[in-house]
């Protein structure tokens, strides 16, 4: 898995990618045998940049992958999901609160 973080550019109108450490190498999260598995990958961002309020959310893009017969890996599956709001967080600011997308 690899995690991507986005700002929503209102000049144009879309979501692009935080500049730096926004996007993280893909890593092992485990192995599909097992029902849940957790992993995060924080990122930093540069208070002083314009403007001063930002629209964020992240991404997170999946490979599952197979070993063949032959001893090499193949990327067997990928897709990408979406942060979304609802969610029941350990740990939040205030309390309980979660959103899809942050500012």
């Amino acid at each position: 898995m690899r995690f991507r973080a986005q700002y929503y550019d209102t000049d144009v109108g879309r979501w692009r990618p935080v500049p730096g450490k926004g996007t993280s190498p893909f890593f092992r999260a485990g192995s599909a045998r097992f029902r849940t598995s957790q992993r995060g990958y924080s990122v930093k961002f540069n208070p002083t940049l314009q403007p001063s309020s930002f629209r964020l959310r992240g991404m997170v893009d999946f490979q599952y992958r197979e070993k063949r017969r032959d001893g090499r890996v193949r990327v067997a599956r990928r897709f990408t999901r979406v942060t979304t709001g609802g969610r029941r967080p350990a740990r939040a600011d205030p309390r309980g609160y979660s959103r899809g997308s942050a500012r």
